[in-house]
């Protein structure tokens, strides 16, 4: 018998920032098991990764299902829990 625990997606989001002089990128991430708290963009990608577990990118979010999720993205996800957005 299985269980159904609802899967985790991460996604990470680009911003590009620019001044006079400069131009930034501004990554900020969050784990998300519902489409709540997601903008369009990061609810087509989250629905994306549900549907066919692999990653998606749209325009400037990028998907990723919990089984390719590294240490990295593990400890981040104990660091700051879910559906929490922060900065990368």
């Amino acid at each position: 018998m299985s269980q159904n625990f609802p899967q985790i997606v991460l996604l990470i989001t680009t911003e590009t920032r620019r001044n006079d002089t400069q131009t930034l990128l501004v990554h900020s991430g969050i784990f998300a098991t519902d489409d709540s708290v997601l903008n369009e963009i990061e609810r087509n990608v989250f629905q994306m990764v549900r549907e066919y577990p692999d990653c998606w990118r749209s325009g400037d979010v990028t998907g990723y299902p919990e089984s390719l999720f590294t240490e990295v993205e593990r400890e981040a996800l104990r660091n700051h829990g879910i559906g929490k957005r922060f900065s990368m």
